[in-house]
Formats: C-alpha cells, structure tokens, sequence
C-alpha cells in the first residue's frame, strides 16, 4: 500500500477520493511530497503530482526493500509547508480515504491556541498590575494632597522674590505736565498739585489741588482733560465737584478713588463718568466709624477691595471694607503722640500685602513705620521715635506722600528737604534720587516742597513738584 502525503493549498482545496487499486500483497509505503491540488482527476497505477515549484514527478508503487531509498530520493523534491494544514490519502487494496491532520504529526493547532491564551493571561495580569500601581499613585496623591492643601492655606504670605533690578535714576528731570512756575486755569497748566496715578499706558492722572479736578494727562501730551471735578476749576460740594483733592487712586479698570480733604470723604468715580458717589465718611467732619476728618492719602487692597484711608485730623487709620458704609480702626486712633500706640498727622499709608501690614508716613513725627494688621504699635522704619526733623539720610523733614516698590523698597516725598528719598527694604538710610538735599529751585535738577512721588512699570520716577505746579519725571537707567 502507498500513502501520499501531499500538502494542501489553501487557495485550491480537494476533498475528491481517487480510486487506486493494486495488490493486496504489497507492503506499505509513505511518501512525503509538498504539492498543490489539481482538479479531481482518478488515480492511475501511477501517480503523477506537480507543484509550481518543483518538476513533475513520478511515482511508482515500491516493495519495503526499496523504501528507505525511495525516501531519500524524494526528500531532495520536498518543499517545506507553508500551511497549517495538510491531507493524507491513504491507498490500500480496498478503498482510498482522506484524512485531515496538522503539519509535523501535530497538535499545531492547539500550541497555538494555548500560546495566545497564555498571551492573553500576560496581558490581563499586566493590565491588572498597571491598573492596581495607577490606584495607589492617585490614593497616595489625595492623601498628601489633603494633608499639604490645609497646610498651605495656613501658611502666611510669601513675599515674591525678583530678579535683582539696577536702581538707579537721571537726575535731570523731564516736565511731562504742567508749566514750571506758572499756574492756571487753562489745560495745560495745573494749580498746585498734590498726587499722581498711572495706568498701564502710562496716562497720568493728576489730583490739581487748587483748581479742584482730576486732570487725565495722555502720555507725550501737551496738555490735560478734566475727568473729575468742574471745569472751570471752581470748587464743588455736590457730587459732580471737588473741594481740595489731595490723593488719587486707580484700579485694573482705571476706575477712580479720590480723596477729598475739605469735605471729609472718599468718592468712587467711576472711569468716564461725570459724577462720582461717597465710599466713605460722610461730608461732615467727625470722628465716628462712618466719618473722617481732612483725610489726606489712600491705599487699596486689590485682592479684597479694601481701602485703608489715612484719616489726619483723627490721628488714625480706617479701614473700609468692600462695599462698607462704616469703618474700623486698625492703626492709631489714641489721639496724636511720640507713643509707639499713636500716629501724628498721618498724610501716606500703603497696604503690604505679603507681610498683610501698613507703611505709613506720620508727617508730624518725622518718620516712617510700619504697623502689622492686629497689632497694637508701630515698629519704626525710618527717622526717630521723637519726631526729630533733619536732612541726613536717617532724617526727614515734614515727609508727606509716598509709595513702594514691587521689592519692597520705600520712596518718600520729603517736603521740606525739597527731595526723593530712596530706602532699600528693611534699611534706615535712605538716599536722595531726586531734588537737591534743603535746596529748592525750579530748574531740571531740582525741586520745590515736592508732595507725591509714584512709578510707572519701568519704574521711572514721577515727582508731583507742587511749588513748581509740574510732575517731573526721572528715567531709570
């Protein structure tokens, strides 16, 4: 008997039985040779098979003898199988069956089967472990999380730290309002001045003193608009006038707050409007939460809306919460004294945020301190305890307007000294960048009884130089 091992295409299946008869006497042979099916076609006493890659062969039915090198002839005609599966035609001397098996006597099948369950196991304990390694990272997040969160919110402010800045200005001043030693009416003069805002474009906004209005110097212009106050500087107890501006504010929205010293209130003017509304005091000079007494500077906490007004006839600095109609104490308010629980003639007060404390100048005592919110005294930055007045760097005569920088360094108006004084943070001896130290003058050098002091965003220094009725300007370089 002869078996045909041959492989099967896939592309040309045949399950045809092929009808082979020979002698019962004969022995067994198997052959293996990789051919593709042809069209169903009866077996012959010889068996012809072909493949596209190998020449025709014949093969003849063999005795055992001849077997082993029957094989070793053919082997050299063998194709290795290029599928998975392939039939066996088995030829006896009764029938001829056909028989499915796998490549290598095999289970092929089933190895791979198992091999992609084993890879699908991998994979599904992989995910898991991924999985379980991502809930402990987020577990372990939320805890610290909620352990940190409460911590910081408890945590005091801190103070931004910048990248050190060269401080240093021109000496020679530049008018960019007003008309030196003349005063007026007209637009382009002022009448003594008192204060100074700028906005992010660098327009000045200018409380005219004398002249009762708000005047809005465009930037390089050669005179103002009157935003504030009447026109035809005349003094007003309604609220669409002034009576005697000394401080001016601005918000993100260049809304006005604007302190009016001889009618004892704050008014709220907002940007373009022609009447303003009280935000605190009430018109009438007094002393109780909801009045002040010829308030002088002004300073805003931008995060809250809080104002915290330097009220000078009283002594004492009210703070206003957003939206109050009444005030609270937070500095002073025992009357003037050399008393570190005291303020005298407060004229500046500016709101430091990160230390949550007030920089205020007492323009009786010759000096500049600083009082925390909550506590109950100053702490002393610079001048005396005992309002001692003098011209050295330590000193100060009669100081009245002042402002900060975003590092915490102090400029001060010192009014008498006909100068800017310059204090690094946390340092008592201040130096001069503007004016000429008890010399008064009204050339570009210098300065006469200058009130307010403020900067831009490159911090260039503006000088309101009142007795001159201009602002100076001195470029950092």
């Amino acid at each position: 008997m002869v078996i045909v091992r041959a492989t099967r295409s896939k592309v040309h299946r045949c399950h045809h039985p092929r009808s082979v008869t020979h002698d019962a006497s004969q022995s067994t042979h198997v052959i293996h040779v990789c051919v593709r099916s042809r069209p169903k076609i009866p077996l012959p006493n010889k068996v012809t098979m072909t493949s596209e890659k190998t020449p025709q062969v014949i093969i003849n039915p063999v005795h055992s003898t001849q077997s082993t090198s029957l094989r070793s002839d053919l082997q050299k005609y063998r194709i290795s199988p290029e599928f998975e599966d392939q039939s066996v035609i088995t030829v006896n001397s009764s029938k001829l069956t056909e028989a499915k098996m796998f490549y290598s006597n095999s289970n092929g099948l089933g190895i791979t089967r198992e091999y992609h369950r084993d890879s699908n196991k991998k994979k599904k304990e992989k995910q898991k472990k991924i999985f379980i390694s991502i809930s402990i990272a987020i577990g372990i997040v939320l805890l610290v999380s909620s352990i940190l969160i409460p911590v910081l919110l408890l945590l005091p402010r801190t103070k931004t730290t910048y990248p050190e800045a060269k401080l240093r200005w021109n000496s020679t001043g530049i008018t960019v309002a007003g008309i030196t030693g003349l005063s007026g009416v007209a637009n382009n003069c002022l009448n003594t001045p008192m204060s100074v805002a700028i906005d992010r474009l660098n327009t000045l906004y200018i409380a005219d003193y004398t002249c009762y209005r708000i005047q809005r110097w465009l930037r390089d212009a050669t005179s103002g608009t009157t935003v504030a106050g009447n026109l035809n500087c005349t003094a007003g107890s309604i609220l669409t006038g002034l009576t005697l501006p000394t401080h001016i504010l601005l918000d993100s929205d260049d809304n006005m707050y604007i302190t009016d010293y001889s009618s004892s209130k704050i008014l709220f003017w907002p940007n373009n409007a022609t009447i303003g509304r009280i935000i605190a005091g009430t018109g009438v000079i007094g002393n109780a939460g909801n009045e002040l007494f010829t308030p002088f500077g002004l300073t805003r906490d931008s995060d809250t809306g809080t104002l915290y007004i330097a009220d000078t006839g009283n002594h004492r600095i009210m703070r206003y919460l957003y939206n109050a109609t009444s005030g609270t104490v937070v500095a002073g308010g025992n009357g003037p004294g050399l008393n570190s629980s005291q303020l005298h003639s407060p004229s500046s007060v500016y709101y430091e945020s990160f230390s949550d404390s007030l920089i205020i100048v007492n323009f009786n005592l010759n000096n500049v301190v600083r009082w925390k919110i909550g506590d109950s005294r100053w702490k002393l930055i610079t001048g005396t305890v005992n309002g001692t007045m003098g011209s050295t760097s330590a000193l100060l005569s009669s100081p009245v307007g002042m402002t900060v920088d975003p590092m915490g360094n102090i400029y001060v108006a010192d009014l008498n000294n006909h100068r800017i004084q310059f204090f690094l943070s946390d340092e008592a001896n201040g130096t001069t960048i503007a004016g000429v130290s008890t010399v008064s003058g009204s050339d570009t050098t210098h300065l006469t009884t200058p009130y307010g002091v403020a900067l831009d965003n490159q911090l260039n220094l503006y000088v309101v130089d009142t007795g001159n009725h201009r602002i100076q300007k001195f470029l950092r370089y």
